[in-house]
């Protein structure tokens, strides 16, 4: 029996979509450590702080990364909950979103 958990691709897809942002952050503390006197532990335990940062928000994002599976994206077909009638405008919830 297959033990449940997020697929490897999306971690990776997940990391390798993070990579240039980290990038950025540390490119950007370079440069202001050469204007200011930034200590060397703030911009390791700001650095620390991001990938922490990623990683805590990484089981409330997953699904958004799972671009193979099917049909997890579609809501042909699902029902929903009317929550202004749509005549001519109105709501439905779907799923929890409107």
């Amino acid at each position: 029996m297959k033990k449940p958990g997020w697929p490897s691709m999306v971690i990776l897809r997940y990391a390798l979509l993070q990579v240039p942002r980290l990038a950025l952050l540390v490119l950007i503390l370079i440069l202001v450590r050469q204007w200011m006197d930034l200590p060397v532990w703030f911009v390791w335990g700001f650095i620390a702080f991001w990938v922490a940062k990623d990683v805590i928000l990484f089981p409330f994002v997953w699904r958004a990364f799972d671009w193979d599976s099917p049909g997890a994206h579609s809501i042909v077909g699902a029902q929903g909950i009317v929550e202004k009638p749509l005549a001519p405008l109105g709501y439905i919830r779907v799923r929890g979103e409107l």
